[in-house]
Parts: structure tokens; sequence; C-alpha cells
């Protein structure tokens, strides 16, 4: 045993199979030989041919393959090994982990690198002696890691691997992906120039298909049949929304998720099968069906007094609901709601998240004034690409359009035509990573005030606002058609007004849908449906009190051709700037409800803590009630009762 000791430690041997453990053992057992695989990779040969021409360079057999993770680097190197296997070469293909290289230490690391290339030579001399065929290659994966494994900032590793490259000890054929090689290795040019590159890029739809069959075969002979439209659904479905991914390897790791739900379920793989593990694993929707009625029903009770809106956002509904673009780049569907504020632009939004998602939260919103500077782009793009990569069927909500910097506007530009968005982030070895996410399943709203003078103007001169009442508030009408038609270049030349807002930029939003300011009736309407909620709350309390208010009336008689009760009247008349275009808008309603009704009711509870009841009533004073008093004479008068 001692003898054998002594013997490893000095690698004297002329045993070829004792020289490979002994070796092993000093490079800290980093050296595995891959074996022939079952299969020969399909779609390759170009590439393979390639390799080939590059392993018989007869001075520097190295070659770099470069491709994005996936597509079958590994596959094809095993792949080339066979085929020389099968021209009588007999081929020993290493792979080294230079995980295990460096597992005691960077100064052992360090040496077993100098040592490697001609303790490899060693190994093949060896091995020469026994039959000339033989020749060893190296295969060493994600060799960008040689550059950074000692540390950021070192250049250690990258020239440890340039002085062994320089000499070709034995072949190389190293492996890493393109961002990776622009990273580490591109602007080295030294080292750079020690590797004769080799794209790998994806293959085609065809032959990944025929490489799913050819792996169903091996791996799953129940389902070896399989319809074709399944296997178009999974490639066609990564190619949308797994755009960071190589084919065959993504759709082989699809493939094989199914085949463990068909084993451990017992059934055979079908659609609803891979609509599952997309939406399981990746949360995107590939069976995303909208119910048009339920959305539109459900827009319809949230949004008030928006006629226009509400046809735009109907036509809008129908399309995504059918999901009939299911090829496009596009996110599914991408709109631009634009004007006045507290109009219901987000309303409209969060209407639609209920419609399609119910109480679930889907939204995911971004205050663009927040991206309102040149040194905020990469931080948008890196906060947008992180949230869609863990909700990519969210609806996307970008508040403020007009307040985003220009580099943002020019970044939205690629991210509305192609559904994706590019960032970097820095890895765990302190270099760039580069992420490609898709918004390919997502629904994209804009929101702009840019329009805002615009629709003043409108809401002065709009004959149609003339006819409006409280019981036709949402109808829309030929009228309001014709109103919009000729109104619809003017608001596109307004938003084109606005310094970041391109035509461009405009033609990327499939669906520019405005908002008017909203007419008195739905003022009133958004009132009495927050007072009522109000209302409801209090008289909820465990104390048991009973908060009334008195019912609607008409106000015809003094020209304010309206039912409503005092207090509506009051918030809308009286605390709402009626001389603005939107008086003030919803949520002027809504503040003032909440900061003026509620502290009036909430002092006469406290002030009276022995009363359950009480009545909430104007104190007759304001010019809607009486034409005689100016507007600000009026006041909420709260009263206990028995």
């Amino acid at each position: 045993m001692a003898n054998f000791n002594n013997r490893l430690l000095q690698d004297e041997t002329d045993n070829h199979e004792e020289y490979f453990e002994m070796m092993n053992s000093s490079l800290g057992n980093a050296l595995t030989e891959l074996y022939e695989p079952e299969h020969k990779v399909k779609g390759r040969d170009k590439e393979l041919h390639q390799l080939d021409i590059q392993m018989a360079r007869p001075l520097t057999p190295i070659c770099l393959l470069l491709g994005l993770a996936g597509a079958g680097k590994t596959a094809l190197v095993e792949t080339w090994k066979k085929i020389q296997q099968e021209k009588g070469k007999k081929v020993v293909l290493l792979s080294l982990s230079l995980g295990a290289m460096s597992s005691d230490g960077v100064t052992m690391l360090q040496k077993r690198m100098e040592e490697l290339m001609p303790k490899l030579k060693k190994y093949e001399d060896l091995l020469k002696k026994q039959d000339p065929r033989y020749e060893v290659v190296l295969f060493i994966d994600e060799v960008h890691m040689v550059v950074s494994i000692f540390g950021k900032g070192s250049k250690l590793g990258g020239d440890l691997l340039k002085t062994s490259l320089a000499r070709s000890y034995v072949k190389v054929i190293a492996a890493t992906t393109r961002a990776e090689y622009d990273a580490y290795i591109a602007n080295d040019e030294p080292l750079a120039r020690r590797f004769k590159n080799l794209s790998i890029n994806e293959v085609s739809h065809s032959v990944t298909k025929e490489i799913l069959y050819s792996w169903l075969e091996t791996y799953s002979e129940q389902n070896k049949d399989i319809d074709e439209t399944i296997l178009d659904k999974i490639i066609k479905s990564n190619e949308l929304y797994r755009p960071q991914f190589a084919e065959p390897a993504k759709s082989i790791d699809i493939l094989e998720s199914a085949v463990a739900i068909s084993n451990v379920e017992n059934r055979k793989i079908d659609l609803n099968i891979i609509n599952r593990i997309f939406k399981e694993q990746f949360n995107v929707l590939l069976d995303f069906n909208a119910n048009y009625k339920q959305v539109f029903s459900t827009v319809v009770k949230r949004v008030i007094g928006q006629p226009m809106a509400l046809y735009t956002v109907d036509r809008a509904i129908k399309k995504f609901s059918f999901n009939l673009d299911t090829g496009s780049d596009r996110p599914k569907a991408t709109m631009l709601f634009v004007g006045s504020s507290g109009v219901g632009k987000t309303e409209m939004a969060k209407a639609i998240n209920e419609g399609i998602y119910g109480e679930v939260d889907n939204i995911q919103r971004y205050d663009m004034s927040e991206y309102s500077t040149a040194d905020s782009e990469e931080h948008f793009r890196k906060k947008l690409g992180s949230d869609i990569r863990h909700n990519s069927s969210a609806i996307v909500l970008f508040d403020e359009l007009e307040k985003a910097h220009k580099f943002i506007i020019q970044d939205l530009l690629s991210i509305l035509d192609e559904g994706i968005v590019k960032y970097s982030e820095e890895g765990a070895d302190g270099y760039p990573i580069t992420h490609r996410i898709s918004l390919r399943n997502t629904i994209i709203i804009g929101t702009s005030n840019a329009a805002a003078e615009l629709f003043k103007d409108a809401h002065k001169y709009s004959r149609h606002r003339k006819t409006i009442t409280q019981d036709n508030m949402n109808e829309f009408s030929e009228e309001l058609k014709h109103e919009y038609s000729n109104m619809e270049s003017d608001i596109y030349n307004a938003l084109k007004k606005e310094k970041n807002f391109t035509p461009e930029f405009l033609g990327r939003f499939s669906n520019i849908i405005p908002f008017y300011a909203l007419h008195e009736s739905t003022l009133l309407e958004i009132a009495k449906n927050h007072i009522m909620k109000l209302i409801k709350l209090l008289n909820s309390q465990p104390e048991g009190y009973k908060v009334e208010i008195k019912k609607p009336v008409s106000w015809a008689w003094n020209h304010y051709d309206y039912v409503a009760s005092d207090i509506a009247m009051y918030i809308v008349f009286e605390l709402s700037n009626n001389q603005d275009s939107d008086f003030g808008g919803a949520r002027a309603i809504t503040r003032y409800i909440e900061n003026t009704l509620y502290p009036d009711i909430l002092e006469a509870i406290l002030e009276n803590p022995d009363k359950r009841r009480f009545l909430v009533s104007t104190n007759g004073k304001s010019s809607f009630e009486n034409p005689d008093y100016n507007v600000g004479k009026g006041d909420i008068v709260v009263t206990p009762a028995s």
C-alpha cells in the first residue's frame, strides 16, 4: 500500500488505468468520462462537420461552442464522439468539473490548473502505446468560470487558461453562452484568440419536434404516439414565453414534466397537462380564455359615466377574450387610457383585473414619475423584468406615462412591440448576467393626463353632454361615436405635443381610449355609492349605530334635473369645484366623503355616547336647495335621534 501511495504522488506508472486514477485524484477527482449517447443529436450535421474540422487542426485543435443554455452543446460533443468511434477512432472524452478542482482552496487550484494539460498529455501517450487510435479530448463546460474562479478582478484564471491553451497538449472543446463569453472572455483578446468559436444556434421547430418524438421513444413508451399538436403547443409556448432558454432543452424539460404527470396519474399526455405545467412551474396561462361577458359586466359595474371608454374597452376585451392572437410576439393587449385626473382610468384597470382574476390583485403597477431621470432606466427594466419573471400573466399598469424619462419611453418601444424586456444583474461572482423576460402573456395598460386640456374643451362644448341623464350615462350613442370621430385626430395630436409621445410610441398601443370629464350625473352616482358604503360600514358596528340620510328626491324645481339625496347633492355641487371640467373628479368626491362627511358623523357619535340613532342632512342653505343662497352657505348637520 505504501508503494502505491508513493507511485500515486509521483504519477509514475505505465498502466493507463492506474495512471488515470492517480491523475484524477491529484486533480480533486475533477475528470469524468463522457460516454456515447443512445441517440445522435438531430439537425446538427453542419455543426458536427465544423467541429470535426476544428478538431483536425494540426497545431491548435481548440474549439469553443457558443450558444444559449439548452441549445445542446454537451449533446453535440457526445454525438461527435459517437461518430468518431464509428470511424474507428478511440476517443476518450473527459469532462472537467471546475468546482471539484477548486475544492481544496485557491493554492491547490492554481497547482492543478498548471498540471492539468501535461498530465492529460501523458495519459494520452500511455493510451497510444496500447493503441495508436486513442486520443484524449478535454471538454470544459461553462469555461467562463475559469476566468472568475479566483475572484472578481483576478486575472489569474484567464492567464492560466491562456498558458494551458498556448501549447496544444490534447484536443480541447469548451462551451459557454454568448452572454457569458462577452462578459468573461471577449474583453481578454489574447484569451479569446486561443479559441476557435463555433456557434450553436437553436434548432428549428420541425427538428425540435423530431427530437421530442425520439426522446419519448426512449423514456415513455405509452406516450410515443402523442398527437403532434401537443408537441407544437410545447414548442410554440416555449418560444413565446421562455425566450431566455434554447431548444431543444426547454421543450424536453416540459415533456419530462408531462411524462412524470402521466406516470404518476396514469393518464396519457394531453393539452391540459401542458397548460398545467406552464401554470404551475412558470405562472404562464396558456389556456387564457377570459369570459367576455363576465369581464365586461364587471367593468360596467365599476366604471360609470364613460360610454366612449366602455365602448372602446369592450372591443379590446373581445379581442383578448377570444385569444385569437396566440402566435403574436406582442402582449395580449396594449391600451393607453387618456384623460383628466380622477375620471376612472385606474378604476378601469382594476375592473378589468377583477373581471379576469376575481378577487386576486394581479396588477403590477408602476408610478412612472419614479422613473423620470436618465439614470432610472436600468432600474425600471430590472424591476419590470423581475416582477414579470415571477408573474408572467400580470396586468401591467404604467401610471402617468408622460412623467417617464425619454429613455424609458424608448425602452417601451421595443417592449410593447416585441413583448420582451432585457435587463442585467450582477451574478454571484460579480459579473453581469443578462435576462430576457417575456411579457407576451400580459395585458399592458398605460395611463396619461397628457390630453387633459383637450378634454376640458370637450367638456365645455360637447353637444353630447347636454343629453346625458342619470338613466343613460353609460349608453354609447351614435351621436357620441360621431363626436369622438371628430375628436380622434385632435386627441392624437394633443398626445404628440407631449415631448416623449412620438408617433412611433403611440403606434405601439393597439387602443388609445379616451376618458371624458365626468358628468354631474356620474358624480352623483359615485357620491351615492360611496355614501351608502360609509353608512353601511357605520351601521355594521357592534355598538348598534343606525345612521340615516334622507331619501332621494327630485331637484328639478330648482333647475337641477337630478334625483338624489341632499347629502349627495351637497358633496357634488357645494364641496366639489363645479367650475372645473371634471368637478374635481371621482377622487375628489371620495376625498370629501372621507374628510368631511365621515368626520362630521364621528364627531356627533363621540359627543353623544348615549345615542345610537343619528340623522344626517344638510342645513338647507345650499344653492341647490334655495336659489337665494350662494355656494358656500351649505353645511352638513348630524342630529342625534331617540
